[in-house]
């Protein structure tokens, strides 16, 4: 058995193995493991009581009279996930789960790696990672002003881009749930966010400026404490345009679903132009998005006052691809800077 840290693991291209509980896999996991459980959460529940009770060999004991039986089904999956014989195992800590699985896998001939501190050790790495300073640049502009493709067509181009939203699965307002999966966990989001980090190189990264929450998500503090400090590429469109693009990206999303997620901001908007958002998707027109776009560009201005972030560039167009043309013609720049 050989044993390796956690930025080995995540180098070799071998398959991770988490021995972990469903439960505590399903709460966060490196994002590429594989789990296959030596104790499910009701047997977890059990050994640790026992541990309380009656001591570690006690529980060991029990451990093993609750486990053994499973231990060729075990195998058989060990096995199944391997390539080319070789794969990496992990616990929470790098203790008796982790050791015990490791012995199985090398019981069907397979070169087994046993990761040195376990999902606790990835955890470290992932705040590590996540604090180090990157030389951000932020695309910033009102609501609808076509940001998150803006992103996209960068990143078609070969540059580094950090898509918040698409690791939240979330568009950032109060509608940014509709036509998404799921949100992922908190930890799942900050996993996720280390490892793309992780990827990039000394070089820029593309970013779209968010608000501290993501749906229910938040930002790491040392990643939104950078993204309020970095320069700043404004981004602007004239509102028939944006007015246009969120009637593309919304409006085809039910009445009851785009109302209910305006009665969120009811307190901000007031019962009348809440009463009349409803009045507006009943009348089948487009009256409620003009209430909301004026609504979240005064949002928008007291973002910009409050942070009063350093504005590096101004870019105006009638698209998000026109304006891609001209962040690429400025490019350049940047390497002067």
């Amino acid at each position: 058995m050989k044993h390796i840290d956690i930025s080995q693991a995540l180098n070799n291209q071998i398959p991770i193995v988490d021995v972990r509980s469903e439960g505590e896999f399903a709460k966060g996991h490196i994002p590429q493991a594989h789990n296959i459980p030596l104790m499910n959460n009701e047997e977890r529940k059990l050994v640790g009581i026992e541990y309380r009770k009656q001591g570690s060999q006690s529980a060991l004991n029990l451990g093993y009279k609750l486990v053994g039986p499973k231990f060729a089904k075990i195998k058989k999956k060990l096995k199944d996930i391997s390539h080319d014989n070789k794969l990496a195992i992990h616990c929470w800590r790098g203790g008796k789960r982790s050791e015990i699985s490791c012995q199985l896998a090398e019981e069907m001939q397979l070169e087994v790696q046993c990761i040195q501190g376990g999902y606790r050790s990835y955890r470290r790495w992932c705040r590590e990672t996540t604090q180090k300073q990157r030389k951000f640049y932020v695309l910033s502009g009102a609501t609808g002003s076509g940001k998150t493709q803006l992103l996209y067509l960068l990143e078609q181009q070969g540059l580094q881009v950090l898509d918040l939203e698409k690791l939240a699965h979330h568009k950032g307002s109060v509608f940014g749930g509709l036509g998404n999966p799921p949100q992922p966990l908190q930890e799942m989001f900050e996993n996720r966010l280390a490892q793309k980090l992780n990827t990039f190189k000394n070089e820029p990264i593309f970013v779209e400026n968010e608000s501290r929450m993501i749906g229910k998500l938040f930002i790491p503090e040392c990643i939104f404490t950078q993204l309020k400090s970095h320069n700043v590429l404004y981004i602007e469109l004239p509102r028939e345009i944006r007015q246009k693009r969120i009637r593309k990206e919304y409006a085809h999303f039910a009445k009851q679903d785009i109302y209910a997620c305006a009665q969120k901001l009811q307190k901000r908007l007031g019962g009348l132009r809440l009463q009349n958002i409803k009045r507006s998707l009943e009348l089948g027109n487009y009256d409620w998005i003009d209430i909301l776009l004026d609504y979240y560009d005064r949002s928008y201005a007291h973002h910009k006052q409050k942070y009063n972030q350093r504005i590096v560039n101004k870019f105006c167009g009638d698209s998000p691809r026109q304006i891609y043309g001209k962040i690429i013609n400025w490019l350049p720049q940047i390497a002067h800077s």
